[in-house]
């Protein structure tokens, strides 16, 4: 069954990794992910 509604996230939330790439979840998790798409991806910045 589809979702019927969505709610955007609160402003805290928005931009998180771009605003807090320092912190340990964004260093150690998204960080190499992003690293590995971009890999994928060379075209893009």
């Amino acid at each position: 069954m589809p979702l019927t509604k969505f709610w955007p996230a609160e402003g805290y939330h928005q931009d998180y990794f771009a605003k807090n790439p320092n912190q340990g979840y964004c260093r150690f998790v998204i960080a190499p992910k992003i690293d590995k798409l971009k890999s994928h991806l060379p075209d893009t910045k």
